[in-house]
């Protein structure tokens, strides 16, 4: 069984520089909308060695596996080839995460300038913020991320001061 909120604690013990975006960020601002597996942005190309050690430490004992390969390999550190970097989708013990580099809006400098620091049941971590989320929902315009939109919205604007 996930236990996607146990990978997001370890990464945040790891000190893993990310900002959750996707489902799991959509639930840290209300949505009731469920999600099966993490999505963060982090810095994850070759030049964020550091930032990939945390994050290999992190998850180690899970097991994790790439898992948009076409053979099982396992996620080690250093990154053997370029291809392991970037956007790093894997498969754990506890669950699946997706690593991403940058997300359809912008890199990880844009996602770290929209988001919100939140406290959840997991820990402290980055959130992408909800309007910035519902922009992203809308532009990968899936049926399921569309109706998270529409929830966002919807939870954003009853978030608003009544007009005086």
């Amino acid at each position: 069984m996930a236990d996607l909120a146990q990978i997001l604690t370890r990464l945040i013990e790891h000190k893993f520089e990310f900002v959750i975006v996707g489902g799991y960020a959509a639930l840290g601002h209300g949505s009731t909308y469920m999600t099966f597996d993490v999505d963060v942005c982090a810095p994850c190309e070759m030049s964020d060695l550091p930032n990939l050690a945390r994050l290999h430490a992190a998850l180690v004992d899970l097991h994790p596996m790439h898992r948009m390969v076409p053979y099982d390999r396992p996620f080690v550190f250093p990154p053997r080839t370029v291809e392991e970097t970037g956007n790093i989708y894997l498969k754990t013990d506890l669950g699946q995460i997706d690593v991403l580099g940058k997300i359809e809006l912008g890199d990880f400098t844009f996602v770290l300038d929209h988001s919100v620091v939140l406290t959840l049941p997991f820990g402290t971590c980055r959130v992408l913020d909800c309007p910035t989320l519902i922009r992203s929902k809308k532009t990968t315009a899936r049926p399921k991320d569309l109706l998270v939109a529409e929830q966002l919205a919807a939870i954003l604007e009853a978030q608003q001061p009544p007009p005086p």
